[in-house]
């Protein structure tokens, strides 16, 4: 079967008011993204969303603090193994 597109536009533009064309807009984009190859395996997908989460507020505030200690020269050595711990951890 063989689309003339030139005329299913102009019967879109000519027919369907703004809410109609976003949602037709809506609907191609989401089977344009059905259609398309998965390029990560779900695995992947799953693994590439857990190293770009954010940490949460407490390890990162306690490794600003203890990074800063050490910058200062100031870090006693149960810090200095508390920062080395926090920096395997992230």
């Amino acid at each position: 079967m063989q689309t003339d597109y030139s005329q299913i536009l102009q019967v879109s533009k000519d027919r369907l008011s703004l809410p109609e064309l976003d949602a037709l807009i809506a609907e191609l984009i989401s089977i344009r993204k059905q259609k398309m190859p998965h390029f990560l395996s779900q695995k992947e997908t799953e693994l590439l969303q857990k190293i770009n989460a954010d940490l949460p507020v407490d390890i990162k505030s306690r490794y600003a603090l203890l990074n800063a200690k050490r910058a200062e020269e100031s870090v006693s050595e149960a810090e200095y193994q508390g920062l080395m711990e926090l920096t395997n951890f992230i």
